[in-house]
């Protein structure tokens, strides 16, 4: 009984550990989650000023999805000033930006989070578009260097006009 009751409170005492330093890191200005939670939120305001100075000059950002179906990645954009580009196609084509049901989760390390959300934007023409999201993010030295998007790609074909699977291919 004394062996349960020893390891009963040696494991509690772990578990603590473990959270009280679980805590300590995401509450950090430098953490992965904080440093996502705040590009996201600059994203939704189209504040491209907050959201500059977070990104590595080497960042890169790979959309997952095709709308053609092939295995490599829908689009690629390599380098600050290209992944500013494309955020700013998104900031200027959208009228309202709002990620709901978001959820941010760390990778022990924090150097890796991934974000999960449903997409409630609406486009400059007044086209509702309501997308559902996972991104990953990697972060090195408080900065954001990579970003994988992963996206349903039937939900934007059908909201901006696009074409998918074979006409998609043939349209290459």
């Amino acid at each position: 009984m004394k062996v349960s009751l020893r390891l009963a409170v040696l494991l509690l005492i772990v578990c603590a550990a473990i959270s009280t330093s679980s805590a300590q890191k995401t509450d950090s200005p430098q953490s992965g989650p904080r440093i996502v939670k705040k590009f996201i939120s600059a994203l939704e305001a189209k504040d491209l000023e907050t959201i500059i100075p977070m990104l590595a000059e080497n960042v890169t950002v790979n959309l997952a999805m095709t709308f053609t179906g092939d295995l490599s990645p829908g689009a690629t954009f390599s380098g600050k000033q290209a992944v500013v580009g494309y955020l700013q196609q998104i900031i200027q084509g959208m009228a309202q930006s709002n990620f709901e049901d978001q959820r941010f989760i760390p990778a022990a390390d924090e150097k890796t989070v991934f974000f999960e959300a449903t997409g409630n934007f609406q486009t400059k023409m007044g086209t509702p578009y309501r997308n559902t999201y996972i991104v990953r993010y990697d972060i090195e030295n408080g900065m954001l260097v990579h970003g994988t998007e992963y996206f349903n790609p039937v939900t934007a074909a059908l909201a901006f006009g696009g074409k998918l699977g074979k006409e998609a291919q043939a349209a290459k």
